[in-house]
Protein backbone atom coordinates (compact mmCIF):
# COMPACT_ATOMS: atom_id res chain seq x y z
CA UNK A 1 0.00 0.00 0.00
CA UNK A 2 2.86 2.35 0.85
CA UNK A 3 4.39 1.81 -2.58
CA UNK A 4 1.10 2.57 -4.35
CA UNK A 5 0.61 5.75 -2.31
CA UNK A 6 4.15 6.82 -3.18
CA UNK A 7 3.41 6.37 -6.89
CA UNK A 8 0.13 8.28 -6.61
CA UNK A 9 1.86 11.14 -4.80
CA UNK A 10 4.48 11.39 -7.53
CA UNK A 11 1.76 11.30 -10.17
CA UNK A 12 -0.30 14.05 -8.52
CA UNK A 13 2.80 16.24 -8.20
CA UNK A 14 3.50 15.74 -11.90
CA UNK A 15 -0.12 16.48 -12.88
CA UNK A 16 -0.22 19.73 -10.93
CA UNK A 17 3.07 20.90 -12.41
CA UNK A 18 2.18 20.31 -16.05
CA UNK A 19 0.89 23.10 -18.28
CA UNK A 20 -2.09 22.88 -20.63
CA UNK A 21 -1.30 20.55 -23.53
CA UNK A 22 -1.04 21.52 -27.14
CA UNK A 23 -2.89 18.47 -28.48
CA UNK A 24 -1.78 19.06 -32.03
CA UNK A 25 1.84 18.42 -31.06
CA UNK A 26 1.21 14.99 -29.52
CA UNK A 27 2.97 12.12 -31.32
CA UNK A 28 0.73 9.80 -33.36
CA UNK A 29 2.04 6.89 -31.30
CA UNK A 30 4.01 6.98 -28.07
CA UNK A 31 7.09 4.76 -28.16
CA UNK A 32 7.79 3.36 -24.68
CA UNK A 33 11.08 1.53 -24.18
CA UNK A 34 12.16 -0.75 -21.36
CA UNK A 35 15.72 -1.90 -20.69
CA UNK A 36 15.06 -5.14 -18.80
CA UNK A 37 12.95 -8.28 -19.04
CA UNK A 38 11.84 -9.13 -15.52
CA UNK A 39 8.89 -8.96 -13.15
CA UNK A 40 9.25 -5.21 -12.64
CA UNK A 41 8.24 -4.65 -16.27
CA UNK A 42 4.93 -6.46 -15.67
CA UNK A 43 2.82 -3.26 -15.28
CA UNK A 44 4.01 -2.04 -18.68
CA UNK A 45 3.11 -5.33 -20.37
CA UNK A 46 -0.25 -5.46 -18.57
CA UNK A 47 -1.07 -1.89 -19.67
CA UNK A 48 -0.28 -2.86 -23.25
CA UNK A 49 -2.00 -6.26 -23.34
CA UNK A 50 -5.08 -5.26 -21.32
CA UNK A 51 -5.71 -2.19 -23.46
CA UNK A 52 -5.14 0.39 -20.72
CA UNK A 53 -3.25 2.73 -23.06
CA UNK A 54 -6.15 2.59 -25.53
CA UNK A 55 -8.63 3.15 -22.67
CA UNK A 56 -6.94 6.47 -21.93
CA UNK A 57 -6.71 7.44 -25.59
CA UNK A 58 -2.95 6.99 -25.94
CA UNK A 59 -1.77 4.82 -28.85
CA UNK A 60 1.45 3.26 -27.56
CA UNK A 61 4.09 0.80 -28.70
CA UNK A 62 6.54 -0.91 -26.33
CA UNK A 63 10.04 -1.86 -27.40
CA UNK A 64 12.99 -3.51 -25.66
CA UNK A 65 16.38 -1.77 -25.58
CA UNK A 66 18.93 -4.03 -23.92
CA UNK A 67 20.85 -1.50 -21.79
CA UNK A 68 19.69 1.49 -19.75
CA UNK A 69 22.44 3.86 -21.00
CA UNK A 70 21.43 3.05 -24.60
CA UNK A 71 17.78 3.68 -23.72
CA UNK A 72 18.68 7.01 -22.13
CA UNK A 73 20.60 8.01 -25.26
CA UNK A 74 17.53 7.15 -27.38
CA UNK A 75 15.35 9.27 -25.09
CA UNK A 76 17.74 12.19 -25.32
CA UNK A 77 17.83 12.03 -29.12
CA UNK A 78 14.04 11.78 -29.36
CA UNK A 79 14.03 8.32 -30.98
CA UNK A 80 11.71 7.15 -28.21
CA UNK A 81 9.23 9.17 -26.17
CA UNK A 82 8.99 7.43 -22.79
CA UNK A 83 11.48 5.34 -20.85
CA UNK A 84 10.37 2.62 -18.47
CA UNK A 85 13.69 2.14 -16.75
CA UNK A 86 15.80 2.53 -13.63
CA UNK A 87 16.81 5.93 -12.39
CA UNK A 88 20.57 5.42 -12.13
CA UNK A 89 21.41 6.05 -15.78
CA UNK A 90 18.81 8.85 -15.94
CA UNK A 91 20.33 10.66 -12.97
CA UNK A 92 23.76 10.35 -14.58
CA UNK A 93 22.45 11.88 -17.80
CA UNK A 94 20.73 14.68 -15.89
CA UNK A 95 23.97 15.45 -14.06
CA UNK A 96 25.57 15.88 -17.50
CA UNK A 97 22.99 18.43 -18.59
CA UNK A 98 20.20 16.30 -20.08
CA UNK A 99 16.63 17.55 -19.57
CA UNK A 100 15.27 14.09 -18.69
CA UNK A 101 12.76 13.94 -15.85
CA UNK A 102 11.66 11.02 -13.67
CA UNK A 103 7.88 11.31 -13.42
CA UNK A 104 7.14 8.35 -11.14
CA UNK A 105 8.90 5.29 -9.71
CA UNK A 106 7.35 1.88 -9.21
CA UNK A 107 10.19 0.50 -7.09
CA UNK A 108 12.27 2.54 -4.64
CA UNK A 109 14.20 -0.23 -2.87
CA UNK A 110 16.92 -2.63 -4.03
CA UNK A 111 15.24 -5.99 -4.69
CA UNK A 112 18.11 -8.10 -6.04
CA UNK A 113 19.73 -11.19 -4.56
CA UNK A 114 23.52 -11.49 -4.60
CA UNK A 115 24.29 -14.87 -6.18
CA UNK A 116 27.78 -16.34 -6.48
CA UNK A 117 29.28 -19.33 -8.23
CA UNK A 118 29.72 -22.58 -6.36
CA UNK A 119 32.67 -22.53 -3.99
CA UNK A 120 32.19 -18.95 -2.84
CA UNK A 121 30.90 -19.13 0.73
CA UNK A 122 30.97 -15.57 2.06
CA UNK A 123 31.31 -11.94 0.90
CA UNK A 124 34.99 -12.02 1.92
CA UNK A 125 35.57 -14.55 -0.87
CA UNK A 126 34.62 -11.90 -3.46
CA UNK A 127 37.98 -10.15 -3.25
CA UNK A 128 39.76 -10.39 -6.58
CA UNK A 129 36.66 -11.76 -8.32
CA UNK A 130 34.57 -10.72 -11.35
CA UNK A 131 31.18 -9.15 -10.62
CA UNK A 132 28.86 -9.28 -13.63
CA UNK A 133 26.33 -6.51 -14.29
CA UNK A 134 24.02 -5.62 -17.16
CA UNK A 135 25.71 -2.35 -18.10
CA UNK A 136 28.10 0.08 -16.46
CA UNK A 137 26.07 2.95 -15.03
CA UNK A 138 22.73 1.12 -15.06
CA UNK A 139 20.48 0.06 -12.20
CA UNK A 140 21.93 -3.47 -11.94
CA UNK A 141 25.39 -1.91 -11.72
CA UNK A 142 24.17 0.36 -8.92
CA UNK A 143 22.66 -2.67 -7.19
CA UNK A 144 26.08 -4.33 -7.34
CA UNK A 145 27.80 -1.25 -5.93
CA UNK A 146 25.29 -1.05 -3.08
CA UNK A 147 25.69 -4.76 -2.38
CA UNK A 148 29.47 -4.40 -2.13
CA UNK A 149 29.02 -1.38 0.12
CA UNK A 150 26.74 -3.46 2.36
CA UNK A 151 29.45 -6.13 2.56
CA UNK A 152 32.09 -3.53 3.44
CA UNK A 153 33.92 -4.14 0.17
CA UNK A 154 35.35 -1.60 -2.28
CA UNK A 155 35.86 -2.55 -5.96
CA UNK A 156 39.18 -0.70 -6.23
CA UNK A 157 40.66 -1.63 -2.88
CA UNK A 158 39.50 -5.24 -3.03
CA UNK A 159 40.28 -5.69 -6.76
CA UNK A 160 36.73 -6.65 -7.71
CA UNK A 161 36.17 -6.21 -11.45
CA UNK A 162 32.72 -5.09 -12.57
CA UNK A 163 32.07 -6.12 -16.16
CA UNK A 164 29.04 -5.63 -18.41
CA UNK A 165 27.88 -9.11 -19.36
CA UNK A 166 24.22 -8.72 -20.35
CA UNK A 167 20.69 -8.87 -19.00
CA UNK A 168 19.39 -11.12 -16.21
CA UNK A 169 19.26 -14.33 -18.26
CA UNK A 170 22.76 -13.72 -19.65
CA UNK A 171 24.12 -12.96 -16.17
CA UNK A 172 22.64 -16.19 -14.81
CA UNK A 173 24.16 -18.18 -17.66
CA UNK A 174 27.52 -16.44 -17.24
CA UNK A 175 27.51 -17.50 -13.58
CA UNK A 176 26.81 -21.12 -14.55
CA UNK A 177 29.59 -21.19 -17.16
CA UNK A 178 32.06 -19.47 -14.84
CA UNK A 179 32.51 -16.36 -16.98
CA UNK A 180 31.69 -14.30 -13.89
CA UNK A 181 32.02 -15.09 -10.19
CA UNK A 182 29.07 -13.18 -8.74
CA UNK A 183 26.12 -11.05 -9.81
CA UNK A 184 22.82 -9.58 -8.63
CA UNK A 185 19.64 -11.24 -9.88
CA UNK A 186 15.90 -10.94 -9.46
CA UNK A 187 14.16 -13.46 -7.25
CA UNK A 188 12.96 -15.76 -10.04
CA UNK A 189 16.46 -16.18 -11.46
CA UNK A 190 18.18 -16.48 -8.09
CA UNK A 191 15.66 -19.04 -6.84
CA UNK A 192 16.45 -21.38 -9.73
CA UNK A 193 20.19 -21.07 -9.12
CA UNK A 194 19.79 -21.54 -5.38
CA UNK A 195 17.88 -24.77 -6.00
CA UNK A 196 20.85 -25.94 -8.06
CA UNK A 197 23.38 -25.28 -5.32
CA UNK A 198 24.54 -21.72 -6.06
CA UNK A 199 25.05 -19.66 -2.89
CA UNK A 200 22.93 -16.57 -2.27
CA UNK A 201 25.15 -14.24 -0.27
CA UNK A 202 22.43 -11.68 0.49
CA UNK A 203 18.76 -10.98 -0.18
CA UNK A 204 18.96 -7.23 -0.62
CA UNK A 205 15.17 -6.88 -0.65
CA UNK A 206 15.23 -7.55 3.10
CA UNK A 207 17.73 -4.76 3.81
CA UNK A 208 15.54 -1.79 2.80
CA UNK A 209 18.29 -0.13 0.73
CA UNK A 210 16.85 2.88 -1.17
CA UNK A 211 17.37 3.21 -4.92
CA UNK A 212 15.63 4.94 -7.80
CA UNK A 213 14.62 1.80 -9.66
CA UNK A 214 12.02 1.23 -12.38
CA UNK A 215 10.07 4.37 -13.24
CA UNK A 216 8.67 6.58 -15.97
CA UNK A 217 11.10 8.94 -17.68
CA UNK A 218 10.63 11.58 -20.38
CA UNK A 219 12.25 14.74 -21.69
CA UNK A 220 11.08 17.98 -20.08
CA UNK A 221 10.26 19.38 -23.52
CA UNK A 222 7.92 16.43 -24.26
CA UNK A 223 6.22 16.81 -20.88
CA UNK A 224 5.61 20.50 -21.46
CA UNK A 225 4.31 20.16 -25.03
CA UNK A 226 2.26 16.98 -24.50
CA UNK A 227 1.20 17.12 -20.87
CA UNK A 228 -2.21 15.48 -21.44
CA UNK A 229 -0.63 12.55 -23.28
CA UNK A 230 1.92 12.08 -20.51
CA UNK A 231 -0.80 12.33 -17.86
CA UNK A 232 -2.89 9.69 -19.64
CA UNK A 233 0.12 7.39 -19.95
CA UNK A 234 0.69 7.71 -16.21
CA UNK A 235 -2.98 6.95 -15.51
CA UNK A 236 -2.79 3.80 -17.66
CA UNK A 237 0.39 2.61 -15.94
CA UNK A 238 -0.94 3.47 -12.50
CA UNK A 239 -4.06 1.40 -13.13
CA UNK A 240 -1.90 -1.41 -14.50
CA UNK A 241 0.32 -1.32 -11.41
CA UNK A 242 -2.81 -1.58 -9.27
CA UNK A 243 -3.91 -4.68 -11.19
CA UNK A 244 -0.39 -6.17 -11.13
CA UNK A 245 -0.43 -5.96 -7.33
CA UNK A 246 -3.53 -8.14 -7.34
CA UNK A 247 -6.07 -5.40 -6.70
CA UNK A 248 -9.22 -5.27 -8.85
CA UNK A 249 -9.71 -2.30 -11.16
CA UNK A 250 -12.97 -0.67 -12.11
CA UNK A 251 -14.45 -0.85 -15.59
CA UNK A 252 -13.92 2.78 -16.64
CA UNK A 253 -10.93 5.14 -16.69
CA UNK A 254 -9.62 6.45 -13.39
CA UNK A 255 -10.30 10.07 -12.43
CA UNK A 256 -7.80 12.20 -10.47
Amino acid sequence: MTKLLWIIAAFIHCSVALDVVDAASAPAKSIIAHAAVNARVLPLWVARDQGFFARYGVPAETIFIRQAPTLVAALTSGDIHIGYTGGTAVLGAAASGSDLKILAAFTNRVTYDVVAKKGIKSPEDLRGKIFGVQSIGGTVWMGAILALEHFGLDPNRDKISLIAAGDQSVLAQALVTGTIDVTVLDGVMSRTLRENGYPVLAELSKLNIPISSVGIVAKASLIQSNSQTVENLLKALLESEHLSLGRPTKAGPWRF
